[in-house]
């Protein structure tokens, strides 16, 4: 068992990425990062997509909130809506 490796480090961040898939074509999404380093937990990410998939493109409308800020460097929270979309390659 030299393979395994155990070590004392703490977890410093916790990050997950969860879908749901509503429907064979439509899915719901969640994606989170916690920082876990000092005495409490702080919040770094946090985002909600909703995602179609058809025959050969998708469209994903994202929400989201980044929570990494620093005012001495001019660093600001952002707080942003996106989508996307996108295309399948079809090989013949």
């Amino acid at each position: 068992m030299k393979d395994i490796m155990v070590t004392n480090d703490k977890i410093k961040q916790l990050y997950h990425d969860i879908n749901y898939h509503l429907s064979p074509n439509w899915a719901i999404g969640n994606a989170m990062q916690v920082d876990m380093s000092g005495k409490q937990m702080r919040l770094i990410y946090n985002g909600i997509r909703l995602t179609y998939v058809g025959g050969c493109f998708s469209i994903s409308g994202k929400l989201y909130n980044n929570y990494m800020s620093d005012g001495t460097r001019g660093i600001k929270k952002i707080q942003s809506k996106t989508i996307s979309i996108g295309l399948k390659v079809i090989n013949m």
